[in-house]
């Protein structure tokens, strides 16, 4: 009786074949046939690069390398959204076997292509190019679809009530709001180093005036907590979605996928400890930002955001990444 074990270890011999002989033939345009068709199956049955190489024992391909990966957006960003934003730095590296020597992070600087001096910061990480390139995808990918929920874009259609409403929604400080409505001149400076609205209160005018024409109360969060509460549930369902796709087996022989990232993630983080050797009486410390209190309505709304956001899958050099649902 043939299980479905049996029929994975059918296909993956079928793949690594197809592979060899585009790797053997001297003639291109075969070779792209056999990868063409190598590819067409990884994706229709959804077999990954790691299983190639782990089903024959063969852990050279996740060899790994040392790159310095540029994390200035973490100090560019405001403390209440740098703190969950490090958190998803972390996870989405966890599930792509990538190990992050955040404790030798580096400051450094650069000339921008505008002629400015820039401040940089650089962690170095460790993994397989391939982890590491997609580990930089999925984080992007991720951080823009967070972002794209917290900086809503402005709708020239609505009344300023209703834009200012949908700013309110997502937590966007008076200040914010003022430029995001395109009158920078509304915003001015407080007398203490920080900046304040000039509006004469047309902005919260607005507001009360649209909440009470559709029976809504004003928004009174305060903004920075709502932000970073927001985060904090988006990120934390990722990394739930991320830990179960890790814990789902692709056959009925275990979990192959569990075995593929412990093996990776374990060369990975020995690469990282041969370059940089623990010394225990100087023990490094993970970047850090001051914790506020806790909005556990934003918190829910980005956990639902979270559920929803699309994290993309990586099979390899063989064929493009994907989305799933």
């Amino acid at each position: 009786m043939t299980t479905d074990t049996d029929r994975r270890e059918g296909l993956l011999r079928k793949v690594r074949g197809l592979v060899a002989k585009a790797d053997a033939t001297p003639f291109e345009g075969e070779a792209d046939v056999f990868r063409a068709k190598a590819s067409e199956l990884m994706d229709k049955y959804m077999i990954e690069e790691w299983e190639l190489a782990h089903k024959t024992g063969d852990l050279s391909a996740l060899k790994p390398v040392r790159k310095n990966m540029d994390i200035s957006w973490w100090y560019r960003e405001e403390d209440e959204i740098a703190a969950p934003l490090w958190s998803l730095y972390l996870a989405t590296a966890a599930h792509c076997s990538v190990v992050c020597a955040y404790s030798k992070a580096e400051w450094g600087s650069e000339i921008s292509d505008e002629g400015l001096y820039v401040t940089t910061l650089t962690v170095p990480v460790f993994g397989t190019e391939q982890a590491i390139a997609f580990h930089d995808m999925l984080f992007t990918s991720l951080m823009t679809q967070m972002f794209g929920k917290l900086k809503p874009k402005y709708d020239p259609n609505l009344s300023m009530g209703e834009n200012v409403a949908i700013a309110k929604s997502v937590g966007m400080k008076y200040t914010d709001i003022a430029k995001w409505l395109g009158h920078p001149e509304w915003v001015v400076p407080n007398g203490s180093g920080g900046w304040k609205t000039a509006d004469n209160g047309k902005m919260l005018r607005e507001y009360k005036k649209h909440a009470a024409s559709v029976g809504e109360n004003v928004n009174k969060a305060n903004p920075k907590v709502y932000i970073r509460s927001y985060g904090s549930g988006f990120v934390g369902k990722v990394n739930e979605r991320l830990r179960d796709m890790r814990n789902t087996p692709v056959s009925d022989a275990g979990n192959p996928l569990a075995l593929a990232v412990r093996d990776a993630s374990k060369l990975a983080r020995e690469a990282m400890e041969e370059e940089f050797p623990e010394d225990p009486k100087k023990k490094g410390k993970a970047l850090k930002v001051r914790q506020r209190s806790y909005d556990y309505t934003a918190a829910a709304k980005g956990s639902r955001a979270g559920a929803e956001a699309n994290i993309a899958s990586d099979a390899g050099t063989l064929r493009k990444s994907k989305e799933i649902s």
